[in-house]
């Protein structure tokens, strides 16, 4: 045979298995398992009894799917008089298929003239209450399928769903499809779980066509032979699309891929359309080392107690979302176990709970039970900042009205005066001792307003607090560098008070209190004033009552310094964060091209395609045999352990979310060291941090010839523990460290070192001693 006679023969072999496969239609007599003689009673129990064993919620078989469809399209032939006559005859239940291959004479039949039937409208009753059959048979549709949701029409599209603030969940819909019958349940139930979240409507495919086919169009190629339906087919429905927020038109909606249930509705609406925080679930352990130890301090920590393990709720994420900036949420799966432990640390009945914990020094808030949308709105925004919030650049005009009028330039409601006290420092135990002296008076203030009492003066104060026009904060001097020179003296300023470094341990912070008033023409400007003495409770208080009402303060700025916005990305997470986001719409973009489009193209054309490839196949294979370039990768090399600005960089984990063990050494004051006992303490000091390789610890060597400003603090800690090499333990917040009293000069001090680590690790309690780590170079 010639070449070419062969390749014509292979095209057509691999068309016609190619069309059979498309069109070939499963023997619902098989799927069902009954003969062709059954009667009512046996047709209704196989199919009782095959609808049971493959439903999806009872067979977790991936194909169970696949398989009920088979079964329902089945009984839906053998059920229907017609349809199995049409099947017996033609091999085919759907006219436009059965019409001209049937084995009969009237395999070909059209219907008489004025019939209402329609082969191209599948005989079926997807067009009108009542269809007229071929044989004169009436088929009635199905009651409708009943929803919560609203109905989108037309007319009312437009208004509702383009440039809407809210983003849109719409189904297609058809009345008398079973799968649109099967899927009303999970459409409502993950519209209970997505209320307020989005907004979900439903267009109706009998009586919006056009709509449908704008929300859901498709590729028509092979429509005819039934692959790839969409929206012009009734089979295909359910069809699910989203219209985000603020679309102008349809060329920004997304289709959604897959089965109609809750877990993938909800997973298509949080995670493809309104890309929500995610929420880490924790358990006892995990949840002090993992969340409330790494977690940034300013933010106020939330915990959700839920009774079951699994992903975050639609609602918890978004409100994760939204309140991203100042609040850090966390899950905690309730185990009865457990349940001592929550009542004692949190107060916790039992779950469902909620608690919020707002910094030391505040006792929680916890609401026990479950909680609606709009009361947790409401709960999380009362208490989204700390009981004293840090003044940072992205959140000070939500810091009360004084910091508004200034930073947002609108003068203080009903013409009042208005101001904030600011707590300027570095951390420190002064500066902490300070704080929670200052939160004391801000909560006993408000306290007092809502119950009454105190003396006048006091409630002069209270009265300010209460009514929003006195609020407190606090700031770190060394990032607001502006504001910190911009209210202190100069001798403060000199001495290099608002610099980054090394705060002494007993340095005393400064307070200012900042006015704004009506009586200031050119807003933004205000007049402040600043605490001279040595700060004391009743100091403070006294100082306030005298300045809160006073107009003649001291000071006047014409306009308020600039804040740091210290959460801000920088230039290079926003490249990355664009990237990413450009990459992952790229790559579903050309998903869905490919599903819509390519796909059913190169189907259509794989006959052809497959011979090419056959012809092209031994050059590929000739090809794959040449020799491949030499890999040039270098091996990856463990970089020095020692501490230094290069380890910063090469050692992220060392910044935050893990302990730092370090190993002083290079001074001569520590002990009269041999070069060999240094070597075998180093070695033994490397054996530690091996074990630890794939836990949160990290181990690195300090040279105090090479960073001196760890000498004194290594000095002192030597002196303290009697050591001649100190090793020196760093809390996560790298504000707390602990002197270990183990020596790496013997062969058990290695073990007993690990064992020092893990003890730690597993939440023993610690003598933590205050103080922050020194400055790296």
């Amino acid at each position: 045979m010639k070449p070419f006679t062969t390749f014509v023969f292979y095209i057509a072999i691999w068309n016609c298995l190619f069309i059979c496969a498309v069109n070939s239609e499963k023997d619902p007599y098989r799927v069902l398992g009954v003969g062709r003689t059954f009667t009512e009673a046996e047709l209704k129990k196989a199919h009782k009894k095959m609808a049971i064993k493959y439903h999806p919620d009872k067979n977790p078989d991936k194909s169970a799917q696949d398989k009920f469809v088979e079964v329902q399209q089945a009984y839906e032939v053998l059920s229907d008089p017609e349809k199995r006559r049409l099947y017996d005859h033609t091999g085919s239940s759907d006219p436009r298929k059965a019409s001209g291959r049937g084995r009969h004479p009237g395999a070909g039949f059209r219907p008489p003239h004025g019939s209402h039937f329609s082969w191209d409208s599948g005989g079926d009753f997807f067009n009108s209450r009542f269809s007229d059959g071929p044989y004169g048979q009436r088929f009635r549709q199905p009651d409708p399928i009943q929803s919560s949701t609203p109905s989108l029409t037309a007319r009312n599209f437009v208004g509702q769903v383009l440039n809407s603030k809210n983003t849109w969940i719409i189904q297609i819909y058809h009345d008398g499809s079973e799968e649109c019958q099967r899927a009303a349940a999970s459409w409502e139930q993950a519209s209970k779980s997505l209320d307020g979240i989005v907004r979900m409507g439903r267009v109706d495919y009998q009586n919006e066509r056009q709509l449908a086919a704008q929300l859901a169009p498709g590729n028509p190629i092979l429509a005819a032979l039934g692959a790839f339906p969409h929206a012009s087919s009734p089979s295909a429905l359910p069809l699910v699309v989203a219209v985000p927020a603020n679309c102008a038109s349809l060329s920004c909606k997304r289709r959604m891929r897959g089965t109609l249930r809750t877990t993938e509705l909800l997973s298509f609406a949080a995670d493809k359309i309104l890309k929500l925080e995610s929420v880490a679930q924790h358990t006892r352990q995990s949840l002090e080392s993992d969340f409330l130890a790494t977690e940034p301090q300013h933010k106020v920590k939330m915990v959700a107690f839920a009774v079951r393990s699994g992903s975050a709720t639609p609602l918890l994420r978004s409100m994760a979302t939204k309140f991203k900036r100042d609040i850090s949420f966390a899950r905690v799966l309730y185990k009865p176990s457990d349940a001592a432990y929550w009542k004692k640390t949190f107060g916790v009945d039992a779950a469902p709970a909620v608690v919020l914990l707002k910094g030391a020094g505040s006792a929680p808030v916890v609401v026990n039970g479950s909680v609606e949308a709009g009361e947790l709105g409401r709960l999380l925004e009362e208490h989204r900042f700390p009981a004293l919030p840090q003044l940072r650049g992205g959140n000070a005009p939500d810091l009360g009205a004084a910091l508004q009028a200034l930073y947002q330039g609108d003068k203080p409601k009903r013409a009042r005066v208005c101001g904030v006290v600011v707590l300027l420092g570095r951390a420190g135990p002064r500066m902490i001792a300070v704080r929670l002296m200052l939160q004391a008076i801000a909560t006993e203030l408000a306290s007092l307003y809502r119950r009454g009492g105190g003396d006048a003066a006091t409630n002069i104060l209270a009265q300010a607090v209460g009514t929003g026009r006195l609020s407190f904060v606090w700031l770190d001097s060394s990032l607001q560098r502006a504001f910190c020179k911009a209210h202190l003296a100069s001798e403060d300023v000199e001495r290099g008070f608002c610099l980054a470094g090394n705060a002494s341990m007993s340095e005393e912070p400064r307070i200012t209190y900042l006015q704004v008033s009506p009586a200031v023409v050119a807003l933004p400007g205000y007049k402040y004033t600043r605490f001279a003495t040595k700060i004391d409770h009743t100091k403070l208080l006294d100082w306030l009552s005298k300045v809160v009402n006073d107009m003649a303060l001291p000071l006047t700025l014409s306009a308020p310094p600039h804040l740091v916005d210290e959460d801000a990305p920088s230039l290079w997470q926003h490249l990355t964060l664009w990237a990413s986001h450009w990459v992952q719409d790229l790559l579903e973009t050309a998903q869905h091209a490919t599903v819509d489009g390519i796909l059913p193209l190169v189907l259509q054309l794989s006959p052809v395609l497959s011979m090419v490839l056959v012809f092209m196949l031994p050059s590929l294979l000739a090809g794959s045999t040449r020799a491949s370039a030499p890999d040039r990768r270098q091996d990856h090399v463990d970089g020095n352990m020692e501490l230094s600005s290069e380890f910063l960089l090469s050692n992220i984990m060392i910044k935050s979310k893990s302990y730092l063990v370090t190993l002083v050494v290079g001074s001569e004051d520590f002990g009269d060291l041999t070069p060999e006992e240094m070597t075998e303490a180093v070695k033994l000091f490397k054996e530690a941090s091996a074990y630890f390789r794939n836990s949160k610890v990290t181990f690195a060597i300090v040279d105090v010839s090479v960073q001196p400003t760890w000498r004194v603090l290594a000095e002192l800690e030597a002196e303290a523990v009697d050591s001649r090499l100190p090793l020196l333990m760093w809390h996560p917040d790298r504000q707390r460290y602990i002197s270990s009293k183990h020596e790496l000069l013997d062969e058990d001090s290695c073990a007993k070192l690990r064992n020092h680590i893990e003890s730690l690790l597993d939440g023993s309690p610690a003598a933590w001693t205050i103080g922050e780590i020194p400055l790296i170079s």
